[in-house]
C-alpha cells in the first residue's frame, strides 16, 4: 500500500483501508453504489457515459490536498503535456485504483459490451490535472494513451470556458460536479481541452489499459 501524504488537510480522505464502507459512504454517491448502470448513467455523447459519482466533499478535499501538497508537474506526457500530480504523490493511488475496480470499469465493460475479465483487473495511470488561463488553459486534439479513458470534473463553479471537446463527435462536454464519465481512449474518441477563460478548472483522468502480462 502507498505512503499516505504527510500532513494532510482532510485526514477522512485516508481512511478507505480502515473503514472502506464508511468511507464509501461519505465519499461515493448512491447513484454509483447501486451498480445500476442502465438506471443512473446517462450516454452524453456517443459512447461517451456518464454517472454521479464522488460527493460534493470529496471533490472539494481532494482539490484542497493537491493545492496542499502544490507538486504540479508540466513535462510528465511528452506529446500532450499537462499541468498535474498523480495520485501517488496525494498517497490516493490505491483507493482510486478500488474505486475504478469495484464500480468503474464495471460500468464500462456493461456498455461496451467487454465480457473478458481482463477488462476489470486493467491498470490505470491516475492524475489530477489543472487548467488555469495563466498558465496551462488548454489541451490541443489528441488521442490518450488509453484503451478506456476516465475523467471525474471536480469543479464547475470556478472558472469559465473549459470542458471537453470531441472532435468526431462535434461536441463538448463539461460535466457535474463529482460526475466521472468514460470514453474510448484511442481512435474514436479523439478530444481536446477547451480553453480556460477565468478561473481553475480541476479534473481526475485515468488513462487505463489491460494488462498485457
Amino acid at each position: 500500500m502507498e505512503q499516505i501524504k504527510k500532513n494532510p488537510v482532510h485526514p477522512e480522505l485516508y481512511t478507505y483501508y480502515n473503514d472502506k464502507e464508511g468511507w464509501k459512504a461519505k465519499f461515493l454517491r448512491p447513484e454509483i453504489l447501486k451498480k445500476d448502470w442502465e438506471l443512473y448513467a446517462t450516454e452524453e455523447l456517443d459512447n461517451i457515459y456518464t454517472i454521479p459519482c464522488f460527493t460534493e466533499e470529496f471533490c472539494d478535499y481532494i482539490i484542497d490536498e493537491a493545492e496542499s501538497c502544490n507538486c504540479w508537474t508540466i513535462d510528465r506526457h511528452e506529446h500532450y503535456p499537462t499541468t498535474d500530480m498523480v495520485l501517488q504523490t496525494l498517497g490516493l493511488h490505491d483507493t482510486y485504483v478500488e474505486i475504478l475496480k469495484e464500480y468503474v470499469w464495471p460500468m464500462a465493460a456493461h456498455f461496451y459490451g467487454l465480457e473478458e475479465p481482463q477488462w476489470l483487473e486493467m491498470h490505470a495511470e491516475n492524475f489530477l490535472a489543472r487548467y488555469q488561463p495563466y498558465a496551462q488553459y488548454h489541451l490541443a486534439l489528441h488521442h490518450d494513451m488509453s484503451q478506456i479513458t476516465s475523467v471525474v470534473t471536480l469543479n464547475t463553479e470556478d472558472f469559465t470556458g473549459g470542458g471537453t471537446y470531441f472532435s468526431n463527435q462535434k461536441e463538448s462536454l463539461k460535466g457535474q460536479k463529482g460526475e466521472i464519465s468514460v470514453h474510448p481512449g484511442q481512435i474514436t474518441h479523439r478530444h481536446a481541452g477547451r480553453p480556460v477563460l477565468t478561473g481553475q478548472r480541476y479534473i481526475i483522468v485515468s488513462f487505463c489499459q489491460v494488462n498485457t502480462n
